[in-house]
């Protein structure tokens, strides 16, 4: 077994041992543009909130590099969570 699998059972071991709740894993978010807030630094995707960054977020459009405030009503995204280190959009 490799040094990081041997190094992750221990830490998870060690967390259910001593009742440590875990957080839970970012879920992904896709769907239509609903709005967007604060020049991009908001984009509502449905019903939920993803806080985009400048310098924070990998944003792609159409397959080629995009910043927050190229995003729009009625596009579709995909983030990686609330907080996104990725959003990917299409027109």
């Amino acid at each position: 077994m490799s040094m990081k699998k041997v190094l992750l059972a221990s830490v998870l071991g060690g967390a259910f041992a001593f009742g440590v709740v875990l957080p839970a894993m970012a879920q992904a978010i896709e769907g239509k543009v609903t709005a967007v807030e604060g020049e991009g630094r908001t984009v509502v995707i449905g019903d939920k909130k993803v806080a985009v960054g400048n310098s924070g977020t990998k944003t792609t459009i159409n397959g080629k590099d995009g910043t927050r405030g190229e995003i729009k009503v009625g596009m579709t995204c995909k983030a990686d969570g609330e907080t996104a280190k990725t959003l990917v959009c299409t027109k």
